[in-house]
């Protein structure tokens, strides 16, 4: 019986060695199994934290970007007196200082800003009186909310397709009130999307939705209907629109009905995001996450989309697929944190320099605008004028956009002959910075006679010329009356002496010289003393 139960017994253990090893393999595949599950689970939910981390960026941007366009509004709004006599009913006579300095103003925002695309006035009616787009002068926007928003409220904000132009805009509002607090106007600022929205993803909501590569998230403006739009793109909705939604749209024309396009989801998505500002729906077989981010107290907010591109992992692979790919993930996932924060640090600094350089041009223009010299500047290669400041426009008595139509070297007068010389600056490849005094023809066919400092600056772009132009009418006006001045003493009859306090002479005239007998060598440094005769007493010196 012994020798017959070795080989039993060795059985059992064969066996149970083999269940044992089955066990543990299993053991091993399930906890790969629920390791790779909960790595999977936690890298989707770090990459919907980045996306969140952009979207609330993307927000505080759009907010800053409307926070300065706002402050803006308002300091033009402030000056209640100016917009009162325009809007008032007197003669345009009266009103026309008063409107040249509003359109001045106008035009200043718009070349400052290049995100805002019109500034106009409406008076207390919604009719529109003064405006850069002259087409929509006498076009009545009462029935426009931010009109009716900024005469409740003091403010608005709007987004809608302009009724004159077709385009996508966003309208800032501001009410104009007189002394007594009375609305007495609108101002309204129509912007660019695209700049409201910082140029961020710069990508269409189609080419956005229906690619696996590109922008990984979406920012875009959205209505209180869940009618939303990015960069100038087509108009969409997450849902079919309601009836209510269409006869809506019709009464206030706020969008064309016909050019809204659905993706056909479901309206809770919308609803959700309304409710609790974050919602993840599946669009053409792909997953997105939403971000709601509501814009100060108003109906309309900045909507950022971002595509949760991570692929879904198969738990019924191999075991060892699964650890190795388990290994692979926390290994990637330590490189992709350390380069994430690496490009998130980059990316945050580029943006802050680039607002920093955006605060200085802004600042530069600004001095050069408000400078009492006239200055210019060209392209150095083709010698056009790429900008000129108010002074120099008066200066010359043209608009800048006759200035700006012109090269630097059809200012010159060519019936001068130092422009010769200035002509000679100008072809010279190594001349960086020269002076020179020329006339330059104004715009009534007089001249002006000018001193020009003139550098040239390279820059990324190209090299380009600064003109400093400094007017000497007042100096050769005043330079010609000494002159006269002098010459008209020199050839007076009557004797005329000049002393310094000290009494020495400095200065005596042809008249003297003949009179006294001294030479005007001999005067000058003396004491009038010398004239003394010894026939007169000290009273007549004294008196003479």
């Amino acid at each position: 019986m012994g020798i017959e139960d070795s080989p039993a017994k060795d059985s059992k253990k064969t066996k149970l060695v083999t269940k044992s090893t089955v066990f543990l393999i299993l053991l091993v595949v399930a906890i790969g199994c629920v390791a790779s599950y909960l790595s999977y689970r936690g890298m989707l939910r770090y990459n919907l934290g980045i996306d969140e981390d952009l979207a609330m960026h993307a927000s505080s941007l759009v907010n800053s970007n409307l926070k300065a366009l706002t402050g803006e509004l308002t300091l033009i709004a402030a000056d209640s007196s100016t917009f009162e006599r325009i809007l008032s009913p007197s003669s345009n006579a009266l009103k026309a200082p008063a409107i040249r300095r509003i359109k001045s103003i106008f035009h200043t925002v718009i070349y400052n800003n290049r995100d805002v695309w019109t500034v106009y006035l409406l008076d207390g009616k919604g009719t529109c009186v003064l405006s850069t787009a002259p087409k929509i002068v006498g076009k009545n926007y009462y029935f426009r909310p931010y009109f009716r928003e900024a005469v409740s409220l003091g403010e608005g904000i709007y987004i809608a397709e302009g009724i004159t132009v077709h385009k996508l805009a966003v309208y800032l509002s501001k009410a104009i009130r007189n002394g007594q607090g009375d609305t007495i106007g609108v101002l309204v600022f129509r912007l660019s999307p695209k700049g409201i929205l910082s140029r961020q993803g710069d990508i269409s909501v189609s080419s956005f939705f229906n690619r696996e590569t590109g922008n990984s998230y979406l920012c875009a403006i959205v209505s209180e209907d869940g009618i939303f739009f990015s960069t100038g793109d087509n108009l969409y909705s997450f849902s079919p629109l309601t009836k209510a939604c269409r006869d809506r749209l019709s009464r206030t024309r706020q969008f064309p009905c016909d050019s809204i396009k659905s993706l056909g989801l479901s309206p809770t998505v919308w609803e959700a995001l309304k409710k609790r500002r974050r919602a993840t729906f599946t669009y053409n077989h792909r997953r997105f996450s939403a971000w709601l981010s509501p814009l100060g107290s108003y109906d309309i907010g900045v909507l950022t989309i971002a595509r949760v591109s991570l692929p879904g992992f198969p738990l019924w692979t191999a075991p060892l697929v699964f650890m190795a790919l388990f290994l692979v993930l926390a290994l990637a996932l330590g490189l992709a944190y350390h380069n994430y924060n690496k490009m998130k640090a980059e990316a945050l600094q580029n943006i802050e320099l680039e607002r920093r350089a955006r605060e200085f041009e802004v600042l530069s223009r600004r001095i050069i605008d408000t400078a009492n010299q006239g200055v210019w500047i060209s392209d150095a290669e083709t010698k056009r004028i790429i900008y000129a400041n108010a002074a120099l426009a008066e200066m010359l008595g043209m608009s800048l956009e006759e200035i700006l139509s012109k090269a630097c070297f059809e200012l010159l007068d060519n019936e001068d002959g130092r422009s010769e010389e200035c002509h000679k600056h100008r072809d010279a490849d190594d001349s960086k910075y020269f002076e020179i005094d020329v006339r330059l023809k104004r715009a009534d066919g007089a001249t002006v006679p000018v001193h020009i400092n003139s550098s040239t600056i390279d820059t990324s772009s190209g090299s380009i010329q600064v003109a400093f132009v400094t007017d000497l009418s007042e100096y050769i006006e005043l330079r010609e009356s000494v002159r006269k001045l002098s010459k008209a003493v020199e050839g007076s009859d009557v004797t005329v002496v000049i002393t310094d306090i000290n009494g020495n002479i400095e200065y005596v005239n042809q008249a003297f010289t003949e009179t006294s007998g001294y030479s005007r060598e001999e005067a000058l440094g003396k004491n009038p003393r010398i004239l003394k005769s010894g026939i007169q007493d000290q009273a007549f010196y004294e008196e003479m």
